[in-house]
């Protein structure tokens, strides 16, 4: 009974003083603000020098734009800079001819940030990458296609439809027929 009345404070002493180390431990919001904040620093740095290069893409610098951005949205998906972050993401790898991963991003922006004011744009670019970069008509119309059917007061929707109507001719046919279209409206 003696060795109880000894060993139960001793004990309660020990988890008291145990439970009261935990409230010093950083909590885990504090440690991802802490992230954010560097990883927001280490993004503006890589822009900047992105911006000091006088317009010529570097390519190492891009890519590693290009891995800062995905991380930051990929680590805070909510934060409602991320899909801009993703844009610029898709931009720069547009800049030093990864067009497949440019429209790759683009797709993430499209699944997983639907209200993104900039939605629109985004998918025209979506459509328009797949057409000229990718040179993949199939799947180009179809994004055309899926765009006028989404956004038929849109301003691109004459261009999705010109896209369309003319994705099987190259640049000299397409030179070709805007010159004879020029030449009949000015005949009239």
């Amino acid at each position: 009974m003696k060795i109880q009345t000894i060993i139960i404070p001793i004990c309660l002493s020990l988890l008291f003083f145990a439970c009261a180390g935990e409230a010093d431990k950083p909590t885990e919001p504090v440690e991802k603000e802490l992230n954010k904040d560097s990883l927001t620093n280490v993004i503006n740095t890589l822009e900047e020098q992105v911006m000091s290069n006088g317009g010529v893409p570097d390519k190492t610098l891009f890519s590693k734009a290009i891995n800062e951005f995905q991380n930051y949205a990929l680590l805070f998906p909510e934060d409602p800079i991320s899909p801009e972050y993703l844009l610029k993401a898709s931009d720069f790898s547009h800049s030093i001819q990864k067009h497949e991963k440019s429209v790759k991003i683009l797709d993430r922006i499209i699944a997983e940030y639907p209200d993104f004011d900039r939605i629109e744009s985004v998918k025209f670019v979506r459509a328009s990458h797949i057409d000229f970069e990718l040179r993949d008509t199939t799947r180009a119309k179809e994004a055309y296609t899926a765009f006028i059917a989404e956004y038929p007061n849109s301003e691109l929707v004459g261009n999705a439809q010109s896209r369309i109507d003319n994705i099987s001719l190259d640049a000299e046919a397409l030179i070709e027929k805007f010159m004879k279209e020029q030449k009949n409206t000015s005949a009239q």
